[in-house]
This record gives structure tokens, C-alpha cells and sequence, in this order.
């Protein structure tokens, strides 16, 4: 069960103990092994990828967050990490793709408001005002954009 990969792996990663929560990660996509709905390990790809961006690979990390996206592309999370990996990284273009391809694909209140909480925590007021009055232009009163567009 998803679960169980996943909060291991959280619980390492909040402890600092990167190398356990990556082999944590590999360990229960090897036990998945081929079988076709990933849904079941939701969350894991940013688990590997946090511990990967930790112990000096970002190359890993956005593979595997680019692997998630596609196995789950409807797995927020994904994304918003991807596109603040590549912000560190001084990749500000291909952050706001990734972002933008979140949004549609998820094109909803909750993508929406998960791009503008990334473009604000990236410190990009401008990129998330827009994408908010996007949003709200699309879902007056949506509650997943309730209390967005403080900063």
C-alpha cells in the first residue's frame, strides 16, 4: 500500500536520514515491479527525489520527479518540486513550464492554487497574481483559491 512506502520514506527524510529514505523509496518500487497503477506509491517519486536533491543529486531528482509526473500526472506535488528544483537551479523558464504543465493538465481550482503557492514560495508575486486571477476568472469562489494572493 502507497502508505506504507511513503511514510517511512517522510519520516527519514524529516530526520535527515536521506541515504535510509532513498533505499526506502527504491526498496518499494522494486517490490511494485511492474505493475501498471503507480496510485498505489502516490508521493513516493517526491520522497526519492527530496532524499536524491539531499545527498547531491539534482539530475536524479528531477528524473525522478519527471518520472512521476508522467506516472501520475495528476500528483500535484510533483510538479511544484520539480519547478522548485529547477528555480534553485537558475532554471527560472523551465520552472514555469513545468508549472504551467501542471496547470493543464490539472486544470482545476486545486492545480491552480498549487501554482500559485510555488510561484509564491519561489518569490514570484507577479507569475502568481496572474495565475490566481486566472484562476478566479475560471472558478469564482472556488475554496481551494480562498486565502491565496496574501503576499
Amino acid at each position: 500500500d502507497g502508505t506504507v512506502g511513503r511514510g517511512p520514506g517522510q519520516v527519514h527524510l524529516e530526520q535527515e536520514r536521506f541515504q535510509e529514505a532513498l533505499e526506502l523509496a527504491r526498496q518499494a518500487e522494486a517490490e511494485f515491479g511492474d505493475r501498471s497503477d503507480w496510485s498505489a506509491l502516490a508521493g513516493l517519486h517526491v520522497v526519492k527525489a527530496k532524499a536524491q536533491a539531499a545527498l547531491g543529486d539534482p539530475a536524479g531528482a528531477a528524473r525522478t520527479l519527471l518520472q512521476g509526473i508522467e506516472r501520475l500526472p495528476h500528483e500535484l506535488e510533483a510538479y511544484t518540486h520539480l519547478s522548485w528544483l529547477y528555480a534553485v537551479e537558475g532554471r527560472a523558464a523551465e520552472a514555469g513550464r513545468v508549472l504551467q504543465r501542471m496547470v493543464h493538465v490539472n486544470d482545476d481550482p486545486a492545480g491552480y492554487a498549487a501554482a500559485v503557492r510555488a510561484l509564491e514560495a519561489m518569490g514570484d508575486g507577479r507569475s502568481a497574481r496572474a495565475v490566481l486571477a486566472e484562476a478566479r476568472r475560471k472558478w469564482p469562489g472556488a475554496a481551494a483559491l480562498e486565502g491565496l494572493g496574501a503576499s
